[in-house]
């Protein structure tokens, strides 16, 4: 697995967000019916995306995470409706890439998160999926970007 550490820029996006308790059920079918959906709004609004869509997970206490799911855009403007726009700042962070289906994610995860623990480095609570290149759930051929957040 080849790690690398990288600083992700500023964004702005339009988003829909979720308290998630149990990722593996909870995730797919968010994502899978809300995604659309703001992608939708966005090209309604006439808004042009900048970024390949990503999703930002920051951990709780209690072992729950709110799942934000983004559509990069050049700029926030317009009735957003239902979604709401946020800005995120820059981060350092600690990223590798997955290719593959979602149902091997979890154990890409598990393998990265247990690589940057050698590294002895510290993280924040927030952890993302960029999804560069889409082409449904169980596509071999899903090629997503996995970023810890740097403290």
């Amino acid at each position: 697995m080849e790690l690398k550490t990288k600083d992700a820029p500023a964004m702005t996006l339009l988003t829909a967000s979720k308290t998630i308790k149990d990722a593996g059920s909870e995730i797919p079918p968010f994502a899978g019916e809300v995604l659309p959906k703001i992608v939708a709004k966005a090209k309604e609004m006439g808004l042009r995306t900048t970024e390949p869509e990503m999703f930002i997970y920051t951990f709780q206490q209690g072992g729950t995470m709110n799942l934000v799911l983004g559509v990069p855009v050049r700029e926030a403007k317009g009735e957003s409706g239902e979604f709401k726009f946020i800005a995120t700042q820059p981060v350092r962070c600690v990223s590798t890439s997955y290719k593959g289906s979602m149902l091997g994610i979890k154990q890409a995860w598990d393998a990265f998160i247990e690589a940057t623990n050698r590294q002895k480095l510290e993280f924040a609570a927030e952890n993302r999926e960029v999804y560069l290149k889409w082409v449904d759930f169980d596509s071999a051929e899903n090629e997503t970007e996995l970023q810890r957040v740097l403290k």
